[in-house]
């Protein structure tokens, strides 16, 4: 879990100066999303401590319904920027 963070601190300080100021695309999203695929499988054994920090952190709540064998995820966005591009939200 620590080699994660140090990874992600790392990106942050990597991307801190070169984050692009216009909305990405859908393809540059996906890219960043498929390039957290190991990072995930990592978090994924991670202590259920350590997570829970984590998601605290990252203003995310999870729920598990085992009846229905789902999680809710709840996420808190007032950090977030909550402006829409132009295109909207459709694809």
């Amino acid at each position: 879990m620590a080699d994660v963070e140090a990874e992600g601190l790392a990106a942050e300080e990597e991307l801190g100066s070169t984050i692009p100021k216009a909305p990405l695309s859908r393809s540059q999203i996906k890219a960043i999303v498929l390039s957290l695929k190991d990072h995930l499988r990592t978090l994924a054994g991670a202590d259920p401590a350590a997570k829970a920090d984590l998601y605290a952190n990252l203003g995310i709540r999870l729920a598990y319904h085992p009846d229905r064998q789902a999680v809710a995820v709840e996420a808190e966005l007032s950090g977030a920027d909550k402006s829409v591009s132009k295109g909207g939200l459709e694809p």
